[in-house]
């Protein structure tokens, strides 16, 4: 079976189970790193995905999500568990799973299956640290050699560029 890591934080926009990204006017990704770890060909990869994220407007508090699609194999959906953990400026935070749906805007990336939450409070021209840690599948091929694929999906959403 193959899995591919369609993620990246937005800000969503609900109050309840059903949850769509947004455009961010103020809030900018400066950097993300995704670091993969070579794990022996196991047929999970962990990853860590390390992102700075800088508030240019005025203090905020944003439902922020880590979004993911879910996998289709032979025409069935295949749900899956990334064990998903995410701190904060290093302190770890209770995450909760909402359901994606299609921005009523229209303006935004198809929605994923599941959206992991958070709120995060900015301070105006504060700089935030953001880590998440997960396990997806991979592609086995029969040579012996295994494939993990990471989509950014929503990055184009926050002000600006990413820097990094």
């Amino acid at each position: 079976m193959a899995t591919t890591a369609h993620a990246d934080d937005a800000v969503y926009n609900g109050d309840g189970i059903d949850v769509y990204p947004l455009e961010s006017a103020d809030i900018q990704m400066v950097a993300e790193v995704i670091t993969v770890p070579d794990k022996g060909g196991r047929d999970r990869f962990e990853v860590d995905v390390d992102m700075t994220f800088k508030n240019h407007g005025a203090q905020t508090t944003v439902q922020m999500g880590f979004p993911i699609l879910t996998d289709w194999v032979d025409g069935e959906r295949i749900e899956f568990d990334p064990h998903l953990r995410t701190w904060v400026n290093g302190k770890e935070v209770e995450i909760i799973k909402k359901r994606g749906v299609p921005n009523p805007l229209g303006k935004v990336p198809d929605p994923s299956d599941a959206v992991y939450t958070y709120p995060v409070t900015f301070g105006q021209n504060e700089t935030i640290k953001i880590k998440h840690q997960y396990a997806v599948g991979g592609t086995f091929y029969s040579e012996g050699s295994w494939r993990f694929v990471y989509i950014l999906r929503t990055g184009a959403l926050w002000k600006d560029v990413i820097e990094k």
